[in-house]
């Protein structure tokens, strides 16, 4: 599982209360990627130039080397949506394949 923070910054002048942080469609994980927090990470404030970080994780499955989803922050000042994306570098797609397939990697069909 890799592991990196998403870190929301309150770049205005007022403070700003944050209710909700998912993926699109609400969901806490989506294809592997995970808030670890949610939902109980919310709600938090952000005054002007304060940032919070949220653990995000990410584990492929091995059925695709790109995930592609937004995650979406309801806050006071309204809905913020960011896409973000998370890879998998080949040579670690051909371990994972491996490991499914005892027989060696067999990567999957184009």
């Amino acid at each position: 599982r890799m592991q990196k923070n998403l870190t929301l910054e309150n770049a205005g002048t007022l403070p700003v209360r944050v209710d909700a942080v998912t993926f699109q469609g609400g969901l806490c994980e989506f294809d592997g990627l995970r808030l670890e927090a949610c939902p109980n990470a919310v709600p938090f404030s952000l005054n002007p130039g304060e940032s919070h970080s949220l653990p995000l994780s990410f584990l492929s499955d091995c059925t695709a080397p790109l995930v592609t989803t937004s995650v979406v922050a309801a806050s006071s000042i309204g809905v913020i949506t960011r896409r973000i994306a998370a890879s998998v570098p080949p040579e670690r797609l051909l371990k994972c394949y491996a490991a499914l397939s005892q027989a060696g990697p067999v990567p999957p069909s184009a």
